[in-house]
């Protein structure tokens, strides 16, 4: 064989192998669409949930190649993934950071009674007769 086509089919059998690797599989763009969707969730103001943030959420998973216009198929890729703890302990792994500050956001969010708003009326104790 000669040179001018070796050198070729290395390359061509490199770059192959390389970009094989650079394509992520199915369950690591399912890991990263819902580490990168609960992030942005945290970063959403709980007093302003609307449209545009379901359309962001709805680009995430399609940006890493779900079908986002058919609601059964990326059920069933839900159900597909959410028993298999490998991809939970990575999803959870992954947007721990954003979990958190989620959890932080609601928790500041609600209003605590005061100890007066608590307060349970005391009856006196008499039983009345109901009709």
């Amino acid at each position: 064989m000669s040179k001018k086509i070796v050198i070729p089919a290395l390359i061509l059998g490199v770059l192959s192998v390389s970009s094989c690797s650079l394509m992520k599989s199915e369950e690591q763009s399912f890991i990263d669409a819902n580490i990168e969707a609960t992030c942005a969730l945290a970063d959403i103001d709980l007093n302003d949930i609307n449209q545009d943030n379901s359309k962001m959420i709805e680009n995430i998973y399609k940006k890493h190649g779900f079908p986002v216009e058919d609601e059964e198929a990326l059920l069933q890729y839900m159900t597909k993934y959410e028993s298999n703890p490998e991809v939970v302990s990575a999803i959870e792994k992954g947007s721990a950071d954003c979990r958190q500050k989620m959890i932080d956001k609601i928790m500041n969010s609600v209003e605590v009674p005061t100890e007066e708003e608590v307060k349970i009326p005391v009856g006196t104790g008499e039983v009345s007769d109901v009709e």
